[in-house]
């Protein structure tokens, strides 16, 4: 293997340096929402394709195996995703929101493909990367070290969104904590699967129900005051959450790190 921590670092920073500067600079835009959902995606889609030439030029694509039941699993996605988008079209329309199909599609397909470059970059690229690395610990601390450092790095990106005016300290640390648990969660479900297109699917179903009525929605609710301790009583559920499903996660990929240790 040919990566190293000069080439992890540089990939990893560079990349989410320009993402960061393009989806503020195209959020920010006076462009409508369907623009700016269409400028992303292909920009996504663009990133996706930046981040394979690199898992290839550093040989990391033959670590594990993420095509298993390639079109059995692309087949399920693709059905999951249409029942998605059908129940929030339904939703919309009983609200009464007025939403073109083109702007919910886009909507969706820029939820997806953030959802797959993300995976892409963190579950396959820096984990791989990562454990390469790792390679002189023992299987198990290995595949430990790998899933924790590969999510701290996931959850830690999420600190770009103090940028947005939007988000609040405490909504962003909740964040953080939150893409921790369900990077350990999405890590245990690639390795214990095999197949990519599992974690892309949930990913970019959370980013898709996670916002659709921020961005869909005209209407606005009313504006709650939380106090210092409904952020604090919020943050006490979000670290037993995340914890809940670190564990799930790893319990997981129990057996697949034994069988690796009994090699």
């Amino acid at each position: 293997m040919t990566t190293s921590f000069k080439t992890l670092f540089t990939v990893l920073l560079s990349v989410l340096v320009i993402n960061t500067i393009v989806t503020n600079v195209t959020l920010r835009s006076e462009l409508g929402l369907e623009p700016q959902f269409i400028i992303l995606s292909l920009w996504k889609i663009l990133l996706i394709g930046m981040v394979i030439v690199a898992i290839k030029k550093c040989k990391l694509d033959t670590v594990f195996v993420y095509k298993k039941n390639f079109w059995p699993v692309l087949l399920g996605s693709s059905i999951i995703i249409l029942l998605s988008f059908y129940n929030v079209n339904r939703a919309l329309l009983f609200d009464g929101q007025e939403v073109s199909l083109s702007l919910q599609l886009w909507y969706l397909f820029s939820a997806l493909s953030t959802g797959g470059f993300e995976e892409v970059l963190f579950r396959v690229f820096v984990f791989n990367s990562l454990y390469t690395l790792f390679s002189k610990q023992e299987i198990n601390i290995r595949y430990l070290h790998s899933i924790i450092w590969t999510s701290l790095l996931f959850g830690g990106v999420h600190m770009v969104n103090l940028l947005k005016s939007d988000y609040d300290l405490f909504s962003v640390i909740s964040q953080i904590i939150i893409a921790f648990g369900i990077g350990v969660l999405f890590q245990s479900l690639l390795i214990k699967y095999k197949n990519i297109f599992v974690v892309i699917t949930l990913h970019g179903l959370i980013n898709y129900f996670g916002m659709y009525r921020f961005y869909l929605y005209t209407n606005t609710d009313e504006i709650v005051h939380n106090t210092v301790n409904d952020y604090l009583s919020s943050l006490v559920l979000t670290i037993v959450f995340a914890a809940s499903i670190s564990v799930i996660g790893f319990l997981l990929i129990r057996k697949n790190i034994s069988k690796e240790t009994s090699k």
